[in-house]
């Protein structure tokens, strides 16, 4: 790995280097939404551009020779600083000036070792959308949350494309969280569940155990 370090820009401002897993690449208005995992800190950082959508553009995030970030790739990138956007406390702004770097890959037993165990999903308040299951939490009690990315096992996941698609939403993933007893019903952005879901003959697909990213709706 590099080093990670400060550099100072004119007129004072300053960017931090930060080496990121990254594990979240998803539909965000035009742009992306693109999070990962510190390693130095170990924890969650979500690079975010100064625009009010907070979208990464394609400029931003893809690397030199033009390529897209994929999960598991260890990034190099420049942020500004941290920017909390209610319970998404795991924003920073993004220098837009410094291209990504990909320093390389981590592997699947790596990813293991970094998997967290909550003792709940958030709030687990019950409260639901019309067709879904444990995917949002009411606007009162957004204070409680203290981030809003996870790295969580689940047992299986069933991907249900269904008339969704033909609304050009993101497919819905049903889940269950091992020993927890926490069942999950959410919309997907993935845009790779998209086309696997659009490429299959049925209207589910079932994947084995998986480590998934969300966040509440």
């Amino acid at each position: 790995m590099t080093h990670v370090g400060v550099s100072q820009f004119p007129g004072g401002q300053v960017a931090t280097t930060k080496q990121l897993i990254c594990l979240a690449n998803s539909r965000k208005h035009r742009g992306r939404c693109i999070a990962g995992i510190d390693i130095k800190s170990n924890t969650w950082i979500r690079p975010i551009s100064s625009r009010p959508g907070h979208e990464v553009s394609e400029s931003e995030r893809t690397y030199q020779n033009g390529a897209e970030p994929r999960m598991l790739d260890v990034i190099s990138m420049q942020l500004l600083r941290p920017r909390q956007s209610g319970y998404q406390r795991e924003n920073w702004i993004l220098d837009s000036s410094v291209r990504w770097t990909k320093l390389g890959q981590i592997g699947w037993a790596d990813l293991y070792r970094m998997e967290q165990h909550p003792t709940q999903l958030w709030i687990n308040s019950g409260d639901s959308t019309a067709r879904g299951l444990n995917d949002r939490v009411p606007v009162e009690r957004e204070g409680e949350i203290t981030d809003s990315l996870k790295l969580i096992r689940v047992d299986s996941l069933r991907i249900n494309g269904g008339s969704t698609l033909r609304r050009k939403q993101g497919p819905r993933c049903t889940g269950r969280i091992p020993s927890r007893g926490i069942r999950l019903h959410i919309k997907s952005n993935r845009l790779h569940l998209r086309r696997k879901v659009q490429k299959a003959r049925h209207r589910y697909l079932q994947a084995g155990r998986v480590l998934p990213d969300s966040e509440p709706g």
